[in-house]
């Protein structure tokens, strides 16, 4: 039986009306990936205020919460530790700034057309994450 240890990490779908229509912030991981940002909460630390928190740090953008929109859950391995994770999502307006990756964790951040998202997002868990933010907004 391998090691295990649990994670919970809180993430951002920010959203801004632009120029053609609604975006979606999305950041390029150090392997290429697009994705949403996201990051660990901290002990103690409310999950929203994680997700605001993260998306700052990761992007430089300021957003606020407007609504939690589910959950997801996946594993993997971390140095033959398998790693249960769940990531709590959170629908979020953008305040203020202009994205940049922080060259670590991010190495690109930037803004998407509505309709791009879908084909830029590798993963099946984070479609199903857009999906629900825009049945979100749609609802709002």
């Amino acid at each position: 039986m391998p090691n295990r240890r649990h994670e919970v990490s809180a993430g951002g779908i920010v959203v801004r009306d632009g120029p053609t229509g609604r975006q979606a912030l999305l950041i390029q991981t150090p392997r290429g990936v697009w994705s949403f940002p996201k990051g660990h909460v901290e002990p103690g630390e409310a999950q929203d205020k994680a997700a605001e928190r993260e998306v700052l740090e990761e992007t430089g953008v300021q957003a606020r919460v407007a609504k939690r929109t589910g959950s997801i859950r996946y594993y993997f391995y971390d140095r033959g530790t398998l790693v249960d994770k769940v990531v709590h999502w959170f629908l979020m307006y953008w305040q203020s700034g202009e994205p940049i990756g922080d060259g670590l964790e991010t190495l690109d951040a930037r803004f998407f057309a509505e309709h791009k998202v879908q084909d830029a997002l590798k993963y099946h868990n984070e479609h199903t994450a857009w999906l629900e933010a825009v049945a979100a907004m749609d609802g709002l």
